[in-house]
């Protein structure tokens, strides 16, 4: 049955029976992220989706994430991450109290210092680090980095 192999998947089938206002606000999230994996929409809108989860829940929310995207769906998030935006964006759109400051390719985008700091952000940490290190290829992930390092 589907909806049993994604509360598996979610980490959340041991907590099927259990009331959702007894669950933690990551255990929603899983909730919230089985249910669209259910339905399978294709137009996923989320807000802050690693916000309070942990690190062992985020790294399993980012494998769904990575599902969903692999199935060429459309993913609009907001997220205050700029290293979750930038290793998942294609496009981004940097926003500071409903103004747009500029929006654009996120590996464009995301390497803008001043802009980002306009915003009240910071460079994502794997483009500053390459920065740092002197390299020459943008890496999207920290896996992309160490690569472009032993090169």
């Amino acid at each position: 049955m589907l909806t049993e192999r994604v509360l598996r998947e979610t980490d959340l089938f041991e907590l099927k029976s259990q009331p959702t206002h007894f669950l933690s606000y990551g255990q929603k999230k899983r909730v919230a992220l089985a249910d669209i994996l259910v339905v399978s929409p294709e137009i996923l809108a989320m807000d802050e989706p690693l916000a309070w989860v942990d690190p062992r829940h985020e790294r399993e929310l980012l494998g769904l994430l990575d599902r969903f995207k692999s199935q060429r769906k459309t993913m609009i998030c907001s997220t205050h991450d700029p290293d979750f935006a930038f290793a998942w964006s294609e496009r981004v759109v940097i926003l500071k109290e409903g103004t747009v400051l500029g929006e654009g390719e996120a590996e464009t985008i995301m390497q803008k210092r001043d802009l980002l700091l306009e915003a009240g952000f910071d460079l994502p940490k794997v483009v500053r680090l390459a920065f740092e290190l002197g390299i020459d290829s943008l890496p999207r992930s920290l896996d992309e980095l160490l690569y472009a390092v032993r090169k």
